[in-house]
């Protein structure tokens, strides 16, 4: 996947009270989310719409499938057909089968590491770096994407329109790939404040424990860290005190005067 419009640094918001996110300066740790985990509750959840397929929508799908996946001649697959067509014409109960499915198979092997564009959205240091008094750590985009990564990083795009996603028997990569993408890297408009760029990964069938999900960085893949307006004194003396021997620049964060902006100065 090529993708010229990548930022040079992307960042994640993190709060210093947590030991996870502490983790990510101490020990160079970044962790692969399942979309389960996730806070917004349609984030990963983009299901293909069976529920309003036409009859003549439904009675194609379901030949194509016969046709693409069922051998007809193997002994007791007319019985497997006969129930295929049975619980196809319940579109509403095929419809719970095909998400609990579908979803479920995305939060055991997918990992996604959410990044962001911008290091001074407001919001972002609301929600994400404990209400102003956590930290912001930048990486430079092109060596966290070529660190063994290379190709799985990709912008969010966001709608006001949840996707349509109209069900057919994949037959090609290319195929698969598309849906995947809508499902995975499409979000309501109400995120668009997060200028996302994901990170991520496809554990296949080999359902990762959590201690799996950990990827460990080198210290040149950090471009900067950038410390919240409210962060406590004691705070900041160790996030500086770790930066400095990784020798990654550190910005405290400040107000612009008479604006709703964030600025920065470099600490020295």
């Amino acid at each position: 996947m090529t993708n010229l419009k990548f930022p040079e640094i992307v960042y994640k918001y993190r709060s210093w009270q947590n030991k996870c996110h502490k983790n990510l300066l101490l020990y160079n740790e970044l962790f692969f989310a399942s979309p389960k985990d996730f806070n917004d509750p349609f984030d990963c959840r983009i299901p293909p719409n069976y529920i309003d397929l036409s009859e003549e929508e439904k009675e194609q799908y379901f030949n194509d499938f016969i046709k693409d996946r069922v051998d007809k001649n193997q002994p007791g697959n007319d019985q497997l057909i006969s129930n295929f067509r049975k619980r196809l014409d319940d579109k509403k109960e095929f419809q719970k089968e095909v998400e609990k499915t579908t979803f479920g198979w995305q939060d055991k092997y997918y990992g996604i590491i959410s990044l962001s564009c911008k290091w001074n959205s407001i919001l972002m240091w609301s929600i994400y770096s404990d209400s102003h008094k956590g930290f912001c750590v930048g990486f430079w985009e092109e060596k966290l994407r070529k660190y063994g990564l290379a190709g799985r990083i990709k912008e969010v795009s966001y709608d006001n329109k949840f996707p349509d996603l109209k069900p057919f028997v994949a037959r090609t990569a290319e195929d698969m790939i598309k849906p995947i993408f809508i499902q995975l890297f499409t979000k309501s408009n109400e995120w668009q404040f997060e200028n996302e760029y994901r990170l991520v990964y496809n554990y296949f069938d080999n359902e990762p424990l959590p201690f799996e999900r950990l990827i460990y960085i080198p210290d040149d893949i950090f471009a900067e860290v950038t410390l919240g307006i409210n962060i406590p004194e004691s705070d900041r003396k160790e996030i500086i005190k770790i930066c400095t021997f990784k020798k990654i620049p550190v910005y405290q964060a400040i107000k612009k005067p008479f604006r709703f902006e964030i600025d920065r100065t470099l600490i020295d």
